[in-house]
C-alpha cells in the first residue's frame, strides 16, 4: 500500500496523533526454530511534526523489517497496535536471537551486519495527494533486549521546495560535483548516522504540482557540491536550474530551496511521448547543449508525421528502450549530425525506410556522427530502387563517423540491424561508395571503436550496368579506417554484390570491407557473394575483412561461404597500401584479385592470432578467354584464411573447401601470365608484398614478414581449368 505523510519543519516517521484500532489478528504458525515475538518502541517527541493539523502516524498492518543477532536477512514484522507515542510490532524470529534492529519501511531494508543496516532511499518518489512520499521515510530502532523500549530515529533528511508555475509534473534534484540523494545507504542502528547513497531523487506528481505549494523530497543525509534542479511539464518540456553552491543536509533536518523554477528561461524537451513532440524537438535540436538530456517516455507512433532531420545535436537523446513506429522516412534521417549521444531505441518493423534518390552520406538515424551512437536497433527493411550513387558513406543506422582529430574517440556500440537492405542501381559512376548496415564508414582516429554491433539482415546491391567507380561493402561496416577498431562485431546476414560488369576496385566482406584497425573476437556467418556477368578488376572478397592493413586480428571466425563468379579478370587497381605509393621505380604494383575466408589481402605486416575459417572459399571465371582485349595480368591469390598475406600467423586454422574453376567447359588459351594462380589451404600467396623495401630501406623495413606457426588446414583444395 502506498502511504503519504504530511510534514512541517522536522520529521519523525513514528510521531503519533491518535491510537489506531488493532486489525483482525491472523495466527501464523512459526517455522521450525522460530518463536513469536512482540516488541514496543516509541516516537521521538522532540521532533514530532504537524502540518495543518495532520500528524505523521503509524498505521496498523504496516510492515517493518526486523534484523536479529542470528541473521543478516530481515524478518517481516507488522504493526499490531498504535497507542499514543508507542507502537507495537509482532512477528517471528530465530529462537536463539538476543538483540534486534527494526528498520522501517520493510521494502527499503536490504541487510544488516555488525549493527549497520543497509537501506534504500527511493530515487523515485510520489506526491499525488499529499506533499511527501511515505515510502521513503526510513527510520531505525535498536533493541538491546526483547524488553527494551527504544526510540525510532529518522535515517533521512528533507529538501523543501515549491514550484511557481502550473503544469509541472516532476522535479528532479541532483548533486553536480559530489554528493548523493538516493540509493543504498548505511545506517548505524544505535545512532541513525547515515552514509553512502548515489545519484538524484525525483518527486513526481502526475496531476501536476499545485502552484506555490510546499513539497518535500526525502534524501540521504550528507553534503553536496552544486545542485541541479530539473522540472518537467506535462507537455514534455524541461527547465533546468543549476547552482554551484555547496551545502549539507543534516539527518532529521530540512533544507529549503524555495521556488526551484526561479530563473529558468528555456524550457526544452525533456521527455517525448508523441510523434508531434518528436517532430518539434528535431526542429529545435540544434539549440541543445552538452548538458541537455532528452528521453522517450513511450513508444512513438509516427503515422502521418513528416519528420525533418535535426541539423545538429550536442546533448543526450535516450530512447529508454522504446520504439519509433509507422515512420515513413522518404529518404530522411532523424539526425543530420550528432555531436553528443544518441542511444537505446528501435526503428520498428512497421517503419517504411526508403533511400534517397541520390546517395552521398546517408543513414536513417545519424548521417554524420561526431559523438556516440549506442543501443540502436533497426527492425525495418530498407529499399533503394534505381538509386544514384554520388560517392560517400551509406548505412542503416550511421552514415559516416569521422573523428575531428587523431586524439578524439568516437564510439558506435551495441547497435543491431535486423532489416534487409536491398538496393538496385544502374551503376556506380559517381564516386567511391562505402556501404554497411550499422555504419557506412568510421575513421579519423585509432581511438575509435565499433563494438558489440551485429547485422542479421540481408545486404544486397544489384547493378544493371558496369561500375566505373569503387565500392567498399561490408555486412556491418563499409569501412573502419585510420585505425578504427572492430571489437566483437558480428555479421549473420547474406552480403551480395551483383553487376553486369565491374571496372573499378571492390572490397566485399561480412564485417568490415576495408579496415586498418584491430579486429578482435569478430565473426561472420553470412554468405558473401560477388557476381559479375563480364569482367572484374581489383577485387577483394572475404568473410571478415576484404582489405586488412597493419594491425592485429585475434579470436575471429568466419563460418559463411565466400563465392566469387565472373567471366574474366580485367586488370588491377589501387586499394589500400597495395598501390604505387608503396614501392618505387620498377617495383610499383597495384591490387589484383584475391579471395580468402578471413581476409582477402593485407597491408604491411598484419598479425593473425587464433582465428579460424569454416566456410567454403570459391572462385569461378566462366570465360577467361578475351577476344576484345578486356583481360590483363592479375596473378590471383585464393586462400582458406587469407588470399594474399604479408604478416605472421599463429594458431590459425582453415576447415573450409578452397575451390578454383577456370572455364565453362570450353577450352581456352590464356592471353598472358595473368592466369598464374596462387592457391593455398591457409594462405594463397605473399605476392603483392614480396619483400621489396622502399627506397633507402633496410631489411627491418621489409614489407613482407609472412610466417606460419601452429596453423592447420583440413579443407580440400579443388582446381579445375579448361586452359589449353
Amino acid at each position: 500500500m502506498r502511504k503519504y505523510f504530511a510534514f512541517a519543519a522536522l520529521v519523525i516517521a513514528a510521531a503519533v496523533s491518535c491510537t489506531k484500532e488493532i486489525g483482525t489478528e491472523v495466527i501464523v504458525t512459526p517455522k521450525s526454530g522460530y518463536v513469536e515475538l512482540t516488541l514496543t518502541a516509541r516516537t521521538d517527541a522532540d521532533t514530532k511534526a504537524t502540518l495543518d493539523g495532520k500528524n505523521v502516524v503509524w498505521e496498523v498492518g504496516e510492515e517493518v523489517a526486523l534484523f536479529t543477532s542470528a541473521s543478516e536477512s530481515p524478518e517481516k514484522f507488522t504493526v499490531k497496535e498504535v497507542n499514543g507515542t508507542d507502537v507495537t510490532i509482532t512477528g517471528t524470529v530465530p529462537g536463539e536471537a538476543t538483540t534486534f534492529i527494526a528498520a522501517y519501511p520493510y521494502d527499503n531494508a536490504v541487510s544488516c551486519k555488525d549493527g549497520v543496516v543497509k537501506m534504500i532511499v527511493p530515487a523515485e518518489q510520489f506526491a499525488e495527494t499529499e506533499n511527501i512520499d511515505g515510502r521513503a521515510l526510513n527510520s531505525v530502532a535498536y533493541f538491546e533486549t526483547a524488553g527494551s523500549v527504544p526510540v525510532f530515529k529518522n535515517a533521512v533528511s528533507l529538501v523543501k521546495f515549491s514550484v511557481g508555475i502550473d503544469d509541472v509534473t516532476s522535479v528532479t534534484l541532483a548533486p553536480v560535483t559530489s554528493g548523493a540523494f538516493a540509493g543504498e545507504v548505511s545506517v548505524v542502528a544505535e545512532t541513525a548516522a547515515v552514509s553512502g547513497g548515489e545519484g538524484a531523487v525525483t518527486v513526481e506528481c502526475s496531476a501536476g504540482f499545485t502552484k506555490n505549494a510546499v513539497y518535500y523530497a526525502v534524501v540521504a543525509p550528507g553534503g553536496f557540491e552544486g545542485l541541479k534542479a530539473s522540472m518537467l511539464k506535462d507537455n514534455g518540456r524541461k527547465g533546468v536550474r543549476t547552482s554551484t553552491s555547496s551545502a549539507a543536509v543534516e539527518r532529521n533536518s530540512v533544507l529549503d530551496l524555495g521556488a526551484v523554477d526561479t530563473g529558468v528561461e528555456a524550457w526544452k524537451f525533456g521527455v517525448i511521448t508523441t510523434g508531434q513532440q518528436l517532430s518539434d524537438f528535431l526542429a529545435e535540436a540544434s539549440t541543445y547543449t552538452a548538458d541537455d538530456e532528452v528521453e522517450l517516455g513511450s513508444d512513438i507512433d509516427l503515422s502521418s508525421i513528416d519528420l525533418v532531420a535535426a541539423e545538429s545535436f550536442a546533448g543526450t537523446f535516450d530512447g529508454k528502450g522504446f520504439s519509433l513506429k509507422n515512420w515513413t522516412s522518404n529518404g530522411k534521417a532523424l539526425f543530420a549530425e550528432n555531436k553528443g549521444t544518441v542511444k537505446d531505441f528501435t526503428l520498428d518493423a512497421s517503419c517504411q525506410l526508403s533511400l534517397p534518390a541520390e546517395i552521398t552520406n546517408f543513414a536513417f538515424v545519424v548521417v554524420s556522427n561526431l559523438g556516440t551512437v549506442s543501443g540502436i536497433t533497426n527492425d525495418a527493411d530498407i529499399s533503394g530502387t534505381d538509386v544514384n550513387f554520388k560517392g560517400g558513406r551509406l548505412g542503416a543506422i550511421v552514415g559516416i563517423s569521422t573523428a575531428p582529430s587523431s586524439s578524439d574517440a568516437l564510439t558506435i556500440e551495441n547497435c543491431v540491424n535486423n532489416g534487409d537492405m536491398i538496393i538496385t542501381t544502374d551503376a556506380n559512376t559517381g564516386g567511391t561508395q562505402y556501404v554497411g548496415t550499422v555504419v557506412g564508414s568510421m575513421g579519423g582516429s585509432t581511438l575509435n571503436n565499433l563494438r558489440d554491433c551485429t547485422n542479421n539482415g540481408e545486404l544486397s546491391i544489384t547493378c544493371s550496368g558496369t561500375n566505373s567507380k569503387n565500392f567498399y561493402i561490408g555486412g556491418v561496416a563499409g569501412g573502419t579506417t585510420n585505425g578504427s577498431n572492430n571489437i566483437r562485431v558480428k555479421n549473420n546476414g547474406e552480403v551480395s554484390f551483383i553487376c553486369a560488369g565491374h571496372e573499378a576496385a571492390l572490397c566485399l566482406s561480412g564485417v568490415s570491407s576495408y579496415t586498418t584497425g584491430a579486429i578482435t573476437d569478430c565473426e561472420n556467418t553470412g554468405k558473401i557473394t560477388f557476381h559479375s556477368d563480364a569482367s572484374l578488376k581489383a577485387t577483394f572478397v572475404s568473410g571478415i575483412a576484404g582489405y586488412f592493413a597493419s594491425n592485429t586480428m585475434s579470436g575471429s571466425v568466419n563460418r559463411g561461404d565466400v563465392t566469387v563468379t565472373a567471366a574474366r579478370i580485367n586488370g588491377r587497381n589501387g586499394i589500400g597500401d597495395i598501390n604505387s605509393n608503396v614501392y618505387v621505380g620498377t617495383n610499383a604494383i597495384t591490387a589484383g584479385l584475391t579471395v580468402g575466408g578471413l581476409v582477402s589481402a593485407t597491408g604491411k605486416n598484419p598479425v593473425f592470432i587464433d582465428s579460424d575459417n569454416y566456410g567454403d572459399v570459391s572462385l569461378t571465371l566462366n570465360n577467361p578467354s578475351s577476344t576484345d582485349g578486356t583481360h590483363t595480368a592479375a596473378r590471383p591469390s585464393v586462400g582458406g584464411l587469407v588470399g594474399d598475406c604479408s604478416g605472421p600467423m599463429t594458431g590459425c586454422n582453415n576447415h573450409g573447401k578452397v575451390s578454383v574453376v577456370l572455364g565453362n567447359g570450353t577450352a581456352f588459351t590464356p592471353k598472358n601470365a595473368g592466369y598464374t594462380f596462387y592457391i593455398g589451404g591457409i594462405v594463397g600467396s605473399g605476392y603483392n608484398f614480396n619483400g621489396t623495401t622502399k627506397s633507402g630501406g633496410t631489411d627491418n623495413n621489409k614489407l613482407n614478414k609472412f610466417t606460419l606457426e601452429n596453423c592447420n588446414n583440413t579443407g580440400n583444395l579443388y582446381y579445375k581449368t579448361d586452359n589449353t
